[in-house]
């Protein structure tokens, strides 16, 4: 979806600290990362708190299908 409205460059990783890594290894930080709250290995919480040691740190938008009470 994001590639059909225009956006250039999209990296997906399976996990947390996948996707720290694949950060970590570009040149350039993304602009914007898209994180579920619940994911496998690392839950969103720490891969937000992980991420913001980063010296720059992206916009982040947090997703899940959890219940209404748990968000």
């Amino acid at each position: 979806m994001l590639k059909s409205i225009g956006v250039g460059a999209v990296l997906e990783a399976p996990d947390g600290a996948q996707a720290l890594d694949r950060i970590s290894a570009e040149r350039e930080l993304p602009d914007i990362v898209m994180c579920d709250l619940r994911m496998p290995g690392m839950d969103g919480i720490e891969f937000t708190r992980r991420l913001s040691e980063a010296p720059t740190t992206p916009s982040l938008i947090l997703t899940s299908a959890l219940e209404k009470p748990l968000l």
